[in-house]
Formats: C-alpha cells, structure tokens, sequence
C-alpha cells in the first residue's frame, strides 16, 4: 500500500501482483576470497514479460466524495516495462572435477526504477534469491 495526503485531501493505492521478468546482470567487480568464495558487484536490468494486477486506487478530498478506481480492470495503467537495479552476489563453488563446478549463491537486488507508474509513491523492489549454479568450466 502506498499513500500520499495534504491537509485537505490526498490518495492511497493498494497493488498486489505478480511479475514475470527476464534479467540481464553485468558484473564488472569479481572478488575471490578464500580460494573458492567468489563475491560479484554489478547491474541488473529487466524486462516485464508478464504481470497480473490486483487493487485499487483511492483519492479523497475535502468536502467531496472519494472516487475509487480499480486497477484490476485496467482504469490505471500501473504497468512498467524495463527495470534497473544494482546486484550483488556471493557464491562458494564446488569443484566436482576438472570440467565441472556446483555453486550454492545468494543475490541482493537493489532496484533503482519503480516498479509500478501512475501512483502516488515510489516503489523500488528489494529482491533475495537463493540459487544453486551447475557450470561446465571452457578453456
């Protein structure tokens, strides 16, 4: 939920969705540390495949009625193609052989764009992932 008000009136949405993206991260900063411990700074971007909405949208004012929207049937257009945000990741591989590694890792996102228009607030998102990694070394 977000909110914005003034002394005599103001507005409020409340959003829940669902997002389905494809990333691309550039990692310019790689540090080893402990032999196999590998942390990695850098830069994601995003581009909104899919998305589904729920919620609405309120306004108020003095002396006047609220008007309430629904952004579930698309009267706001809360949808936000491309994304922007930093990234960092921290990984241990495990050397199965020669050829390949096993790599447990976490990732930090931090995003710099909002992730909905045509509201109120900003939204920024704050993404935790865990990932097992299976990577075939080339030389």
């Amino acid at each position: 939920m977000t909110q914005d008000g003034y002394l005599t009136g103001g507005s409020t949405s409340t959003i829940d969705a669902n997002k389905y993206a494809i990333s691309l991260g550039l990692y310019p900063l790689n540090l080893t540390f402990l032999e196999n411990f590998k942390l990695n700074i850098g830069c994601e971007t995003s581009y909104l495949l899919m998305q589904s909405v729920s919620g609405s949208h309120r306004t108020y004012q003095d002396l006047q009625p609220d008007y309430v929207a629904s952004i579930t049937n698309g009267l706001i257009d809360v949808k936000r193609n491309f994304y922007f945000g930093v990234s960092s990741r921290i990984a241990y591989e495990f050397l199965f052989n020669d050829e390949w590694v096993l790599t447990p890792q976490y990732q930090f996102y931090i995003g710099l764009t909002d992730e909905f228009k045509n509201i109120e607030a900003k939204t920024s998102a704050y993404r935790s992932y865990f990932n097992i990694g299976l990577a075939h070394i080339l030389y």
